[in-house]
Parts: C-alpha cells; sequence; structure tokens
C-alpha cells in the first residue's frame, strides 16, 4: 500500500512538472513592476536566474516556495542591489526562513525604489511541505506564497499618484532524484494584480511568470543549472548558469539568458556566506548585487 501511495506522489510530481502550465498570454503589455526584473541573492543573480531547482537558501520565497524544506537550518538572507545605470535606483531583500519536518516557513521583504520619485515593497509568506520526505531515490515537495505588493509615489512629486497595495501568489514544486539532480516548476504572481496610476488605459501589472528548472550536481563542488522561463514579456527564455567551489571557501559562478551575462563569486568565512555578482545587459546596462547569508541554529540531518 506505501509503495503504490509513493508512485502516486511521484506520478503527481511529474504531472505538475511536465503537464500542468497556465496558458501563455500573447497580447502586447504595459509597463511591469521593478520588483519582478530584479534577483533576490547575488547568489542567483550570478548564476543567470537559473536557480528555481537549486535554492538552498532564505531566497527560496522568492525563486521557489517548495525549496524551503531543503535547508539543513533556519537562515537569513541580506541583499543590496544597484541595478542597470539608473541613477537612483536601487533595491534590497531581506529574507528569513525556518525549515521544519512538518510546515518550512519562510518571509521576506523585497524593496526597488527611485529616491524622491517612487517606491515598490513585496511582502512574502511562503509555505511549503514535504510530499515524499528526503531519504529515498526521491524526495518532492510543494510550497505557496502569499505576496502583498505595494507601490507608492513621492507625494512632493508635481502630482500626487498616491499608492495602491494588492495581493498576489506563487506555487511551486521541487523534484530531488537521487542527491545530484532536482527539478523544479514555479508559478509566480498569480491572478496579475494592476497598479492603475495613469487610468483605465495605463497602469503597473505585476505580470504572471513561469519558471522550469534543472540543477545537475555532477560533484559536491560544481553545479550546474538551467530554466525555461516565461518573462514578464510573455515571451520564453532559456537561462543557464554554473558555480565551482574551492577547498568549500571560494566560489566562482557564471550565467547567461537572451541579451544578459552574469558572473559572481562567493566566500564562506566561518558562520556567514558572502556572495558578489554582476549582471550585464545589451539595454539596460550593468547591475552589482551584494549579499550576506547567515545561518542560525542547528542541522536538522
Amino acid at each position: 500500500m506505501m509503495a503504490e501511495r509513493n508512485i502516486g506522489i511521484r506520478r503527481l510530481c511529474f504531472t505538475v512538472l511536465l503537464v500542468v502550465f497556465p496558458a501563455v498570454l500573447l497580447s502586447p503589455r504595459p509597463a511591469g513592476a521593478y520588483f519582478e526584473k530584479i534577483h533576490a541573492g547575488a547568489r542567483a543573480t550570478g548564476m543567470g536566474g537559473a536557480y528555481s531547482a537549486l535554492v538552498d537558501d532564505a531566497s527560496a520565497a522568492y525563486w521557489n516556495p517548495a525549496a524551503l524544506v531543503t535547508l539543513q537550518r533556519g537562515d537569513i538572507l541580506l541583499m543590496y542591489a544597484k541595478p542597470y545605470a539608473i541613477s537612483n535606483l536601487q533595491s534590497s531583500y531581506m529574507g528569513f526562513a525556518l525549515p521544519r519536518n512538518d510546515v518550512s516557513v519562510g518571509l521576506s521583504w523585497h524593496h526597488t525604489g527611485i529616491s524622491g520619485v517612487m517606491g515598490e515593497n513585496l511582502i512574502t509568506l511562503g509555505l511549503a511541505r514535504d510530499l515524499l520526505a528526503p531519504g529515498g531515490r526521491y524526495a518532492c515537495s510543494v510550497g505557496g506564497n502569499l505576496k502583498l505588493a505595494h507601490v507608492g509615489y513621492d507625494s512632493q512629486l508635481e502630482k500626487d499618484y498616491g499608492q495602491e497595495v494588492h495581493f498576489t501568489g506563487d506555487i511551486g514544486t521541487l523534484l530531488s532524484v537521487g542527491r545530484r539532480l532536482s527539478l523544479s516548476y514555479v508559478a509566480r504572481n498569480l491572478g496579475e494584480p494592476r497598479f492603475n496610476f495613469a487610468g483605465s488605459g495605463g497602469g503597473t501589472i505585476l505580470y504572471h511568470t513561469q519558471d522550469l528548472g534543472v540543477a545537475y550536481r555532477w560533484n559536491p563542488s560544481s553545479t550546474v543549472t538551467g530554466a525555461y522561463t516565461r518573462e514578464a514579456s510573455g515571451e520564453w527564455t532559456l537561462h543557464a548558469g554554473g558555480e565551482v567551489w574551492f577547498y568549500d571557501v571560494f566560489g566562482l559562478r557564471t550565467g547567461f539568458s537572451i541579451n544578459r551575462f552574469s558572473g559572481g563569486a562567493g566566500l564562506k568565512t566561518g558562520r556567514y556566506l558572502v556572495d558578489v555578482a554582476f549582471e550585464t545587459h545589451n539595454e539596460l546596462g550593468a547591475s552589482y548585487e551584494v549579499s550576506l547569508r547567515i545561518p542560525f541554529g542547528g542541522s536538522r540531518w
């Protein structure tokens, strides 16, 4: 009976990963929000955004809520980013994750803004649990996010556009095959909330995106990742990345997608992990990020 149940769960996981996808919208689109374009975590940026099948830190609430169950201990992630070549535009991220044997929890705040003009805030509560617990050949987890999105303009501008708050959500799943291969599927920004500051004909939309991810660890120090992503524009693009660690102390990363190239490095210093990354864009220029990761608590395994 238990074996039949496990087979059924594995089939369900494969179905979610490979078959069940929301319809792709092809209509022209208004402008999207900045915080859907700027990644959470320098490690992910350095790997080209191909991260939903690999994420194992407090940015899981951003990349794939199902991955919250994979953390060995509690985790705090702090990030600061200077996106593109836009004057006064900056972004920051604070994430907290608490893995548990029953339900794992993640909480994050993602802020992007232009000083004196406008600000965007995304507050996320993520929950995840195992369908197939680690330890066997297969492990499978599912997760979801409830997100509060706030966009506001500075009241000192010539015209006060005010502010708006909307709710949206994400769903994700993660399937691990042995210790080397992981597959993921994530659907983000369900419902596509619209922030209408320019009348009924305009506004900013937090667009629905999707992500099919894969991560392969060919040895404990080296990993390659990939993602097939439905971007905010409605187009599907390929992302790829790689990471190599030397003596489990210093890591190098690289990644790419259409019109973008990225790279970065990581350093483990005792209980802290520091990551830096850059990303170039053909039209928008270069972005730079730095992250500090602070694991805490005892190991679960």
